[in-house]
């Protein structure tokens, strides 16, 4: 008798132990009210990471912001398409790199071309930066070059304002 009331009094605690861990794991399962269901709407073109940069500069005018916005947009249309072929390189060496055979020659030649590539890039955005300069006055120059390499991107890293495109290396 005292054995089976153990074992009710166990199998009742375990039915218990078992309901409250579950309950437990659902509720995290809904995660925070708002997470996971839609991805907040990109901001407008005005506070985009780019153009937060420009109003910062002081006494920056509306027709200089859009000349420079100009002048990104050609940049962009510029470098994107050499972004996405050294993407594609990029992958291409990661599956010549973990091949059963290795061809090093043809390893050697691709990250040849990709460092070409990221030095066009490179000298596109210096030009870039060259011509937002030459749209500044004095004033807003020295701002500017003072303060180029402060500019804090949208992950905390420091660059050109976020002016450096989607590049990663």
């Amino acid at each position: 008798m005292k054995n089976s009331k153990s074992k009710q009094l166990t199998l009742s605690l375990f039915l218990m132990m078992a309901m409250i861990f579950t309950t437990t794991l659902s509720s995290f399962a809904q995660g925070a009210p708002g997470r996971g269901r839609q991805a907040p709407p990109p901001p407008p073109p005005s506070q985009s990471r780019q153009m937060k940069m420009l109003d910062r500069i002081p006494d920056i005018t509306k027709e200089q912001k859009a000349q420079i916005t100009k002048l990104y947009t050609a940049l962009m249309k510029e470098i994107m398409p050499i972004q996405n072929v050294l993407k594609e390189k990029q992958a291409k060496l990661h599956t010549l790199s973990t091949a059963e055979k290795v061809d090093m020659k043809a390893i050697n030649a691709l990250i040849d071309e990709m460092a070409t590539m990221r030095t066009n890039i490179q000298k596109k955005r210096m030009k870039f930066v060259q011509d937002l300069r030459a749209l500044l006055t004095d004033d807003q120059r020295v701002f500017f070059d003072q303060r180029r390499g402060n500019f804090k991107n949208n992950k905390g890293h420091k660059g050109y304002g976020g002016l450096r495109g989607n590049c990663r290396r």
